[in-house]
């Protein structure tokens, strides 16, 4: 177990570690989702108060690959917390804004939702790492996979 975090840097810099470690070019290609339920269903679940529906991960993009990491488990080795998708084993990839922001494909014969968090609030009236990298992401097509 390394350093626990507390903002924002540490978590960036605590990811950008992680997926080096991985063997992944840093490009401004990772980004921090929830994965929840279908977009119908994500208002509802979402207003739960420990949002217990939803689990964060992180994604990274690579050339050939998305790694999406458990957030839970971003300090841990175990790479049973990591999953390794190629881009051939991805179907029907796509972003969708209507509330939020939700990535969108098929993995396995399942449909995977993750949910961007973008938007500055009164709390943080800069934009976080996340929320650039994924404008910059889908400037770029998401490495391929749109």
């Amino acid at each position: 177990m390394g350093e626990r975090i507390y903002t924002i840097e540490q978590e960036q810099r605590i990811l950008e570690k992680k997926i080096r470690d991985l063997g992944i070019f840093l490009n401004d290609n990772y980004i921090r989702a929830e994965k929840g339920p279908r977009p119908f269903f994500y208002n509802y679940f979402s207003l739960a108060p420990t949002n217990a529906f939803m689990k964060r991960y992180f994604l990274a993009f690579s050339d050939d690959q998305l790694v999406l990491i458990h957030s839970n488990y971003l300090e841990e080795e175990a790479d049973k917390y990591i999953t390794r998708i190629d881009h051939e084993e991805i179907k029907n990839f796509t972003v969708k804004n209507a509330k939020h922001y939700c990535i969108q494909f098929e993995y396995e014969e399942k449909m995977c939702y993750f949910y961007v968090p973008t938007g500055r609030n009164f709390a943080n009236l800069r934009a976080n790492y996340s929320e650039e990298n994924f404008f910059s992401l889908w400037e770029r097509g998401f490495k391929g996979l749109l």
